[in-house]
């Protein structure tokens, strides 16, 4: 057995779920950029993916939970997603008067076929004040 194949046996051991990407790929719900750019008072477009490594088909509902000064639509999404298959979602932060400028989480909170996996993964707010162009987040 190759090295991969025993470290693959070992992670799914530990974690005693049908596929051990569930507790260890940290890339199954994202929203990419890891960074999202924001202006107070502004919108900005970005994308939900969600990945599926099952042999079947899942069930995601998944919210986002934003700190207070910033909304996304949808903030609430139920996605079935095929075996292999990497839905994505189109998404809209929008920022009000009292969002606090700087960098700040909106948390991605999991439910799989009814399971509820918790706030298993984040995206990264980066609010500029009013006025001022978001920083490039790709120099960073």
């Amino acid at each position: 057995m190759a090295a991969s194949d025993e470290l693959r046996t070992a992670l799914a051991d530990l974690t005693g779920e049908s596929d051990y990407r569930i507790s260890f790929d940290p890339y199954w719900v994202r929203v990419p950029p890891y960074r999202v750019a924001l202006t107070k008072g502004g919108k900005t477009e970005a994308v939900l993916a969600a990945k599926n490594d099952l042999d079947t088909a899942t069930v995601y509902e998944i919210r986002i939970v934003c700190p207070r000064g910033v909304r996304v639509d949808p903030s609430v999404a139920t996605l079935r997603v095929q075996p292999g298959e990497l839905k994505r979602l189109p998404l809209t932060f929008t920022t009000t008067g009292d969002a606090r400028a700087g960098l700040t989480l909106a948390a991605i909170d999991i439910t799989q076929d009814g399971v509820r996996r918790g706030q298993l993964f984040d995206v990264i707010l980066d609010v500029s004040p009013t006025g001022q162009s978001p920083r490039d987040s790709s120099t960073r």
